[in-house]
């Protein structure tokens, strides 16, 4: 029997146009009187914290605004909001923003019932009591962070991001508004919608994928496909803005049922290694993952390779129709203007040393191929090969 991991629900998901308009009244239900609004100072500039915190307080709660969100969320930063949300004696937490922001906030409500730092978490079998009440209100279409039980967080001193995840780090409830997307530039919404396209495609090669999370994978793959470049060429269609919110939500259901596999190992490496933005590293290498595990999970390959609508022959393997899907899937992140593994680092070798930080990741845990030595140099030559491939 392969590897089975039952699927969780999690907490009440509200989607909706306009729905960030009730954090107020959410709070209120939950008879909250004093909460902590996280975000960056990107949307302080765009007036979006401004306006939900004007919702909470038209609803007589007391808010306290943070500013301070960072990206790929530095274990120090969590640390210090955590005593400063502590130090404040807020009852409840709203985070706003893309996934650094829920993700931090997930961290600070951690520790405000656990305790201790957020270094002290990183055994993921750990036991953890449920973090205080939080909001999540997400501002980009791709993580997926307001639908899982997990966070990514930057450990400064070992300069890697890992994946946490436990009972400490659901929210209680996640108001997705896609008019907040609206005005997010297209190089990030470029960025965020293939991170939304690797939760899906790790969810089908992951070997704790079933029936149930592959329908949401290709669910998520349809909707990808139909909406990336309207949402990046023309971000004003709400209807495109709202086919990839809800991509992104049902990444996250899908990380909840399925986990993720070796195309956030790698890009978890290459972002911290890097910086390069997270949904880019993704997409850098989704072509080589899906040829190394092209044997392993053939029915897979065949099945992303439908959805993507590859001109492939009855005669290919599964390894011909991956690298096809692979050529298909790059062509579009290289025209939606995402950057080239070339652009992070000219020569293969120096990547190299990602390899052990690829294959310390929890996320290997989930491949279908042990990932050794010799099968990460490959992965990140034919990453290599892939981008020569379309820059001639």
């Amino acid at each position: 029997m392969t590897a089975h991991m039952p699927y969780r629900t999690t907490a009440p998901i509200n989607f909706d146009r306009g729905i960030a308009k009730e954090v107020g009244n959410k709070l209120a239900d939950a008879e909250k009187k004093k909460t902590l609004l996280l975000f960056d100072e990107g949307i302080e500039e765009a007036g979006i914290s401004q306006e939900i915190a004007e919702y909470i307080k038209d609803a007589g709660i007391e808010v306290v605004e943070n500013n301070q969100i960072q990206e790929d969320p530095p274990d120090r930063t969590i640390n210090e909001l955590a005593k400063f949300a502590a130090e404040q004696n807020v009852d409840s937490i709203v985070a706003l923003g893309g996934g650094s922001a829920i993700d931090t906030a997930k961290g600070v409500s951690l520790l405000l019932t656990n305790g201790g730092k957020i270094n002290d978490y990183l055994d993921r079998g750990g036991k953890q009591k449920p973090g205080i009440f939080l909001i999540a209100i997400p501002t980009t279409a791709g993580t997926g962070s307001e639908s899982t039980r997990g966070a990514v967080v930057t450990l400064t001193e070992e300069d890697t991001k890992i994946a946490l995840e436990g009972d400490g780090l659901e929210v209680d409830i996640a108001l997705i508004d896609p008019e907040l997307t609206l005005g997010v530039p297209p190089e990030v919404t470029a960025a965020t919608g293939f991170d939304a396209l690797s939760h899906a495609l790790d969810g089908f090669i992951s070997i704790k994928a079933n029936a149930f999370t592959k329908y949401q994978s290709a669910y998520g793959v349809s909707l990808f496909r139909k909406s990336i470049k309207e949402v990046v060429y023309n971000g004003d269609n709400i209807e495109a803005r709202t086919d990839m919110m809800a991509a992104s939500a049902i990444g996250g259901l899908i990380i909840t049922g399925a986990s993720v596999s070796l195309i956030h190992s790698f890009a978890h490496s290459l972002g911290a290694v890097y910086h390069v933005p997270h949904g880019n590293s993704c997409a850098i290498f989704m072509p080589a993952v899906l040829e190394f595990v092209s044997e392993e999970k053939s029915e897979e390959i065949r099945w992303i390779a439908d959805l993507f609508e590859v001109d492939y022959s009855s005669k290919d393997d599964a390894k011909e129709i991956a690298r096809k899907t692979g050529r298909v899937i790059w062509q579009l992140a290289k025209e939606m203007g995402l950057s080239s593994i070339t652009d992070a680092e000219a020569e293969p070798e120096k990547m190299y040393q990602i390899i052990q930080l690829a294959q310390e990741d929890p996320s290997t845990e989930t491949s279908a191929r042990k990932l050794d030595d010799a099968g990460a140099k490959w992965i990140i030559d034919r990453t290599y090969e892939v981008a020569k491939e379309l820059e001639n």
